[in-house]
């Protein structure tokens, strides 16, 4: 079974932080799998007509755009073959969406998608991680957009502002 990488998934740790070593290989955490668009060709081109139209459009509805262009289901069986083969259970699926969300050890996840899952720590706190990219197998190898969910960093930060103090005048 040949291992491809999966596009746009390389990590770096993030700067300033050091390993503390491997993660809890039994810690458990949940995955999602994010597959392709069925008929990607036929969205694209749908997205132009859009683009386009200069008048009122046509909008298509939930259920048809999910049984248009969600994910094949093929593919969804494809991934559950592939998890039941690494020991990760399915928790959740769903066509429209193009996920599957996969519940398993952090050893199962390692093995199943080639990654060495690290605790990391750096100035704002620690995190689970990872160096490199994520490998597929053949079967999924084009199939899947993205695997999310190995990474347990911070993904945004909080933008609040203070207000000034005597800024608000309550009123009775």
């Amino acid at each position: 079974m040949a291992n491809h990488v999966l596009k746009g998934s390389e990590r770096q740790p993030l700067k300033g932080a050091r390993s503390l070593g491997k993660a809890d290989p039994a810690e458990r955490l949940e995955v999602t799998v994010l597959l392709r668009h069925r008929a990607a060709d036929a969205l694209r081109d749908r997205i132009k007509e859009l683009r386009r139209a200069s008048g009122p459009r046509e909008h298509i509805k939930r259920g048809d755009f999910a049984q248009q262009f969600g994910a094949d289901p093929g593919d969804i069986r494809e991934v559950k073959t592939f998890a039941s083969s690494h020991g990760l259970t399915v928790v959740q699926e769903s066509s429209a969406r193009r996920t599957v969300i996969l519940a398993g050890t952090v050893a199962q996840f390692n093995r199943a998608f080639g990654v060495d899952l690290e605790r990391f720590e750096h100035e704002g706190g620690s995190y689970r991680g990872r160096t490199g990219p994520v490998h597929l197998p053949d079967e999924l190898h084009g199939k899947v957009e993205g695997v999310f969910g190995l990474d347990d960093r911070q993904q945004a930060r909080p933008h609040f502002r203070s207000r000034l103090q005597g800024n608000v005048h309550w009123r009775a």
